[in-house]
């Protein structure tokens, strides 16, 4: 059974869905993207379930997860990750 999450968008736009499934390959597919640049494995685990937690959940990254942002910022934008919006 797959868990289902929308994400807050405007009155006149349409959420998409999005499963655990859909997050977990996103998730990997980013953390992939960080490590072919550079990034520690254990820094991009933590970038990419930030960003995953933005695009799918709405959340804001925490405090260690916002200096992650500012410390790897060149890396991101090198894996093409800065346009969703959470920098």
């Amino acid at each position: 059974m797959q868990t289902t999450y929308s994400r807050s968008l405007t009155e006149n736009s349409v959420a998409p869905d999005f499963s655990t499934l859909d997050m977990q390959r996103m998730g990997t597919n980013y953390w992939k993207r960080l490590v072919t640049r550079g990034v520690p494995s254990a820094d991009a685990r933590e970038l990419a379930t930030a960003i995953i937690h933005f695009i799918y959940l709405n959340s804001q990254p925490s405090y260690h997860q916002r200096h992650l942002l500012g410390r790897y910022y060149q890396h991101i934008c090198a894996a093409n990750l800065s346009s969703l919006g959470v920098l």
